[in-house]
Formats: structure tokens, C-alpha cells, sequence
């Protein structure tokens, strides 16, 4: 059986985050759970999505993009250049994650996944942007069922 995410969207939980949706990808169901094809894809185009938002990171979204990373916290530390206790603080929400190392999160994913970085004076005006708090990553398939982000 294959149902199709609506028009709305289907709401997609990853690595904790909340502000994710599917839209117009055929996602096949097994055994009352739903498959979805290109999984890899998918995550790869959700962190993209995350690190072009405007504003500072939310926990959920520095979390997530951690464990895409497949990084500790203590790794994740030494490749922003912060203390582990400040990533652990600021995937609970106890204090934001600073500027720099926000911008420096965003550059291990662009590196990670190979995909073209804007220059460094782009990434700190993004994330010195306001942020908007009903930011959703809106995730479409392309002509060949691929996943992309919604324009």
C-alpha cells in the first residue's frame, strides 16, 4: 500500500525535531509503519534545510544536526570550539549557542555533505537574522522522486 503525503504534509520526527514536513512523496506502508524510500536523502536535505535558516540554531535543531554529524557532544565541542558542557547546555535550552560556533556547526554540514557553502559573511548575517519561530523545512520530491526542499 502507498499513501501520499497531503498537501499540509505529513509531520516528520528526526532526531527530535518537530518542524519538518513531508509533502507530495509517495511513502509506502508495511505493516502499520510507513517506509520512506531515499531515507539518506531526506536527512541530508532536512540538515541542509536547518543550516539555511535565518536565526540562531534551536536545541532540537542542534541535536539533530549533531547526530547527522554522528558526533559526541564532546566532539561536537572541540569542532566548534566550545566546551561540551555549552553543547550539552544548549540542546536542553538552557542557553543559546554562540554566534560563532552556530556559524561553524552550519559549515561541518555544508562540509559533510560535499554541497556549496556561502561565504562566511553570508553564514553570520543568517544566523544574526531574526528568527522565525514558525520556521518549517518543507521537504518535496523533484521530478525523479527525489527529496528537495520546498520553495
Amino acid at each position: 500500500m502507498t499513501v501520499l503525503a497531503n498537501r499540509v504534509g505529513c509531520r516528520y520526527l528526526h532526531n527530535g525535531l518537530t518542524n519538518v514536513r513531508l509533502t507530495g512523496y509517495p511513502l509506502s506502508k508495511e505493516a502499520g509503519a510507513v517506509r520512506i524510500e531515499r531515507i539518506n536523502t531526506l536527512h541530508r536535505v532536512i540538515a541542509l534545510g536547518l543550516v539555511q535558516k535565518p536565526g540562531l540554531l534551536s536545541r532540537e535543531e542542534i541535536r539533530s544536526l549533531r547526530l547527522e554529524l554522528g558526533y559526541s557532544q564532546e566532539d561536537l565541542a572541540d569542532m566548534v570550539d566550545a566546551r561540551d558542557r555549552i553543547i550539552r547546555m544548549a540542546e536542553r535550552g538552557q542557553l543559546p549557542l554562540a554566534i560563532r560556533s552556530d556559524v561553524e556547526l552550519r559549515r561541518l554540514i555544508y562540509t559533510h555533505f560535499e554541497h556549496p557553502m556561502p561565504p562566511i559573511d553570508d553564514l553570520y548575517a543568517l544566523v544574526l537574522a531574526p528568527r522565525d519561530e514558525e520556521f518549517l523545512v518543507r521537504v518535496v520530491p523533484d521530478e525523479e522522486q527525489i527529496w528537495k526542499l520546498a520553495a
